[in-house]
């Protein structure tokens, strides 16, 4: 290998003036919620703010000392009870199948009990479809 050839690469990239590259912009695909959760919330559920601030002694440039600027906040819900985003969670994959969950729910809730405990996976929501498209 010819190390000249090497060192004359990386002195002529250090003589040479910096050039400016234009990278052409990109068009981005645009949110559809307008700032909405994915998932619309019951109003009657109850949710749970919490804010995550800095310190004041974070709030103040190290370098200049001058306070530092608040530039934006992210807000995001978070369901308070974990039974509530469970019975949600259940109620949106219903959907998602194509099942209407009060129907499912129903069916679930009269079988749960008799159901042998080694075939309770029969009775997830995707399995569940599977057996009432057979049965009919």
């Amino acid at each position: 290998m010819n190390s000249n050839l090497i060192w004359q690469g990386l002195s002529s990239k250090e003589n040479s003036p910096e050039e400016n590259q234009t990278i052409p912009a990109h068009p981005r695909k645009k949110s559809n919620r307008n700032g909405q959760d994915k998932i619309t919330l019951p109003a009657d559920l109850p949710v749970e703010t919490t804010v995550l601030d800095l310190p004041e002694e974070q709030k103040v440039c190290p370098e200049t000392g001058e306070p530092l600027v608040k530039i934006g906040e992210e807000t995001t819900r978070k369901l308070v009870l974990e039974a509530a985003a469970v019975l949600l969670s259940l109620v949106q994959t219903c959907r998602g199948l194509g099942i209407n969950p009060r129907e499912y729910l129903e069916d679930l809730f009269r079988r749960f009990m008799g159901h042998p405990a080694n075939r309770l996976d029969e009775l997830l929501s995707d399995r569940w479809l599977l057996s009432r498209q057979q049965d009919r």
